[in-house]
């Protein structure tokens, strides 16, 4: 390349702009994003404890709850999941702030540090400051994963890129994680393992004495309790701890999110087809 009075130079090499998007998130279920989003925020550091609490209309404005540490101190972090088909406004996210603050008041939740909004869609700079203003208002730090930052970090994690969009990611010796697997996509829908879990050792034991005493008549166990005592909690926690003795993958549907699913929700929400 030579550049107006003729002199040699070398070539730059230009960054890449493109915004191009190859993910489809959209295909994504309510319940798979949440999940997603959830993969992401225990990822990232200094985060910890996150744990998924996104029940339509019981959630108080928080998706995902999560607790980060910033300079020697635990800060709360509630994490909301947006999966849009079209640029937000404003007044999105304002709903969002106003849903957790009025919780907070009525002593219903904590109050958080942070808040972390995910979207599926790109975010301009004077959208993300109008936000951020509101959020200063009442005394939450805040931080976006907008459509730019989630393409880019859902790429760069070979794990969620299998598990969720059933993409195995080029073969290079430089770019595979050691220890992962790309021969074949095996489920992993538990997510990472969550802390906190206390006093339920002895249905702990029962639950492992019904799985040891199964026959190859009965394959299905089945934990009955009133709503609200911890049932899915139990499940999630022995299959946790369990799950190394099933190497093929372990599935999970949340039914929550299929009272209105069409018959047949149950597969597509398992995402079969993939395996």
């Amino acid at each position: 390349m030579t550049d107006a009075m003729g002199n040699d130079r070398p070539m730059e090499r230009l960054p890449v702009t493109s915004t191009r998007h190859e993910l489809n998130f959209a295909a994504l279920s309510p319940f798979d994003f949440e999940r997603l989003c959830l993969w992401l925020i225990s990822r990232r550091p200094s985060y910890s404890n996150a744990e998924h609490i996104g029940a339509a209309g019981r959630d108080h404005g928080r998706d995902i709850v999560a607790r980060r540490w910033v300079d020697g101190r635990v800060e709360l972090v509630y994490v909301q999941c947006k999966r849009l088909r079209s640029t937000p406004g404003r007044q999105v996210f304002a709903s969002e702030i106003a849903k957790i603050s009025a919780a907070v008041v009525q002593g219903v939740i904590a109050r958080p540090d942070r808040i972390v909004f995910i979207v599926t869609q790109y975010l301009s700079g004077d959208l993300r400051a109008s936000v951020s203003a509101l959020c200063q208002e009442v005394g939450y730090a805040v931080e976006f994963l907008g459509l730019s930052e989630l393409d880019r970090d859902v790429n760069a994690d070979a794990e969620i890129l299998a598990e969720f969009f059933d993409l195995t990611p080029r073969l290079t010796a430089a770019w595979r994680p050691a220890g992962v697997p790309f021969e074949r996509v095996t489920p992993r829908h538990l997510g990472p393992a969550r802390l906190g879990f206390v006093n339920r050792t002895a249905e702990l034991g029962l639950l492992e004495g019904a799985v040891a005493s199964r026959t190859a008549s009965s394959k299905v166990l089945v934990i009955e309790g009133p709503s609200g005592a911890g049932k899915s909690r139990l499940a999630e926690e022995w299959a946790q701890r369990n799950k190394s003795g099933y190497p093929d993958g372990q599935l999970l549907v949340d039914f929550r999110a299929l009272r209105a699913s069409p018959a047949g929700g149950v597969a597509e929400a398992l995402r079969l087809s993939a395996y």
